[in-house]
């Protein structure tokens, strides 16, 4: 769904270790090449396991330093393991969690946005 400031939002079925799971709302930014960006609150209710550090390159020119973590996702029909950035402003899907799919978005507040599978 658009929300306002016409921000697409979609959901995440995200899975920890332990089946703890949790659907999560993620706003879609194309501008992030990685899969998935989570705050530490939901990080830290999944119980998600270390996997290292990755340094990247914002918006802004800055490069900062991200923690990863190992999750399981379905989204899209597909169940896919992958690595989870880290973040304390929102949660984010970057482009390689939407990559093969076709995303549809109603740029009006309350718009539905809907990904595609080919």
């Amino acid at each position: 769904m658009v929300r306002g400031q016409l921000r697409p939002i979609v959901r995440v079925y995200v899975e920890g270790p332990n089946l703890t799971n949790r659907l999560c709302r993620a706003l879609v930014d194309t501008g992030f090449s990685s899969y998935l960006a989570l705050t530490g609150e939901i990080i830290d209710v999944l119980g998600l396991q270390p996997a290292g550090y990755t340094h990247a390159r914002l918006a802004n020119d800055q490069i900062e330093r991200f923690e990863l973590y190992h999750a399981e996702v379905i989204f899209a029909g597909r169940t896919q393991s992958i690595r989870v950035h880290r973040t304390e402003s929102e949660s984010l899907v970057g482009m390689s969690l939407l990559s093969g799919n076709m995303i549809k978005i109603d740029a009006r507040d309350g718009g539905a946005v809907e990904i595609e599978t080919p």
